[in-house]
């Protein structure tokens, strides 16, 4: 995803089915370019959320087209936080066989902790899954690196002490872009 928004793409479609692993090799391979677009290149509208299947599951509340906010890269990292918290959990953070209910609960209600529902998991795991399911996009992460920098820090942690202890989030989390804030102040 670094690499992605490095080059101001966004790939709009991040879930389980557009990411693949090669235990051979360790490669992680992103797919499923079919939403992809260049930043700036869209315009937030709404979308047919019958059209999104599985995928609405981890769809971030500014791409419902519920809310007046545009899409940048905080979208797809919104998507990849609901991507971990099911490989964390085995479910999406919000379930209905109603779409409604799956998009309210983007837009409105806060995820059951990763810890809440399986002990094991670390404390600063389930705050990094949750900053990245943050409802703002000014509360996520700003960048794929900040995230790639935490989750290092915890294999690091798990390989070194076969733990992971709390640290603070972010901190690597820089971006280099002038953002203005969408809210109204």
């Amino acid at each position: 995803l670094a690499e992605l928004h490095r080059h101001r793409i966004l790939h709009q479609g991040v879930h389980p089915g557009s990411i693949f692993y090669d235990p051979d090799s360790q490669q992680v391979t992103l797919v499923d370019f079919g939403a992809a677009s260049q930043l700036g290149a869209e315009g937030g509208g709404t979308i047919n959320l019958m059209d999104l299947g599985s995928a609405l599951a981890y769809i971030s509340p500014e791409r419902t087209g519920r809310i007046n906010r545009l899409v940048d890269t905080r979208s797809d990292l919104y998507s990849l936080g609901a991507t971990l918290y099911e490989l964390l959990t085995g479910a999406a953070p919000f379930q209905s066989a109603d779409p409604m209910q799956v998009v309210h609960g983007h837009i409105a209600r806060n995820p059951v902790p990763p810890k809440e529902i399986e002990a094991s998991i670390p404390a600063v795991v389930s705050e990094l899954v949750l900053k990245l399911l943050a409802k703002s996009p000014e509360d996520r992460y700003q960048t794929a690196v900040g995230v790639y920098t935490d989750l290092t820090e915890c294999a690091r942690q798990l390989v070194a002490n076969s733990s992971i202890q709390p640290f603070s989030l972010g901190r690597k989390d820089r971006d280099g872009r002038l953002r203005t804030a969408q809210r109204l102040y």
